[in-house]
């Protein structure tokens, strides 16, 4: 009976702490660029399940300009940054309110040499 007991309650233990996992929907891309002009987009579908949406992003420009816009469903920006200066950039928002519907995050180049690494991710619980 208590071996009973206590395998019930590991049962229970173990499906509570799988409950409790967060799920994470999730878009990224990474680039090497020398004097490149494009522009990439990318999109993520956010559903009323979605707790929070985050974007991070990590770029090293030599030269050239590049550019980084995040809109969410409403059309209105989120993210807005302009670089047109050899440096190093990494920033992400943090939780941002999951507003349902398709996000995108484009990055545009011009003359662009460098790099990024750009992710946009919603979590659920």
């Amino acid at each position: 009976m208590r071996k009973t007991l206590l395998t019930v309650c590991a049962v229970l233990a173990l499906a509570a702490g799988a409950a409790a996992v967060e799920t994470v929907s999730r878009t990224q891309h990474k680039s090497s660029f020398e004097s490149k002009t494009e522009t990439r987009r990318l999109e993520l579908e956010v559903t009323g399940a979605h707790r929070s949406v985050r974007v991070s992003v990590k770029f090293r420009l030599t030269g050239g300009e590049l550019y980084v816009k995040v809109r969410d469903p409403r059309g209105k920006v989120r993210q807005d940054i302009v670089l047109s200066r050899a440096s190093k950039y990494e920033v992400s928002t943090g939780d941002m309110d999951a507003v349902p519907g398709l996000w995108t995050l484009e990055v545009s180049l011009r003359e662009a040499t460098g790099n990024y690494e750009a992710a946009l991710e919603a979590q659920q619980p």
